[in-house]
């Protein structure tokens, strides 16, 4: 698992040259490098473990911007994922964009609390921060975004309970398009600066079958 987050194809050093951190914060949740994003993130798994099964899901995990942005990003997954799977989502989804975290914040599930998790955290730099329960001081912010989230999946799977994953990507960018109450602003705006347009609620139709679909 390690050398997923280490081993880099050689890049001429004109681009390495270019590629140092920059100098205030590490974007960890969504959109361009920008330097005003946190380096915390909080994490839970499994956010529901009832789900129908759809695409080969039962589960989702949440990672939202636990100090800055707000934003989230949400990873369809299954309720038997463990610490190696946990840590295989995080960087299909999350460290392909932007980087490692200083911290997560997590639940005490298995996947978290396992040594091979806490280890790999330790090898990484990385500070674990398990929480004990409800706590607004170190996970609240996940449980409100899950009260959110799990409010909307039960709307969605009460008319379409088998392809829920696949409304995912849109339900991210309504949540990260929203204003938050504390930043008083949407996560969009401050990690991109601007609000990106989202698809209109109503499309004119035209006469080919596949988009119709």
């Amino acid at each position: 698992m390690l050398h997923l987050f280490h081993d880099l194809p050689s890049l001429p050093s004109a681009i390495l040259a270019y590629s140092k951190p920059l100098p205030l914060f590490i974007n960890t949740t969504g959109g361009l490098a920008l330097p005003f994003l946190s380096k915390t993130l909080s994490m839970a798994v499994p956010l529901v473990n009832k789900l129908p099964l759809s695409n080969s899901f039962d589960s989702l995990m949440v990672i939202v911007d636990h100090d800055s942005s707000k934003g989230i990003v949400l990873c369809p997954c299954n309720k038997t994922i463990d610490a190696l799977g946990t840590a295989l989502l995080y960087h299909q989804n999350v460290y392909c964009h932007f980087g490692l975290p200083k911290c997560i914040i997590s639940d005490r599930g298995p996947q978290f609390a396992s040594h091979v998790f806490q280890t790999l955290c330790s090898c990484l730099g990385i500070k674990s921060k398990l929480s004990t329960a409800y706590h607004p001081q170190t996970d609240g912010q996940t449980e409100r975004a899950n009260q959110e989230i799990e409010a909307y999946l039960c709307i969605y799977c009460g008319t379409a309970p088998n392809t829920w994953a696949k409304s995912i990507p849109d339900l991210e960018f309504s949540h990260n398009l929203q204003t938050h109450s504390i930043t008083k602003t949407s996560p969009f705006n401050i990690i991109l600066s601007y609000n990106p347009i989202p698809i209109p609620p109503a499309i004119e139709p035209t006469n080919l079958p596949s988009l119709s679909e």
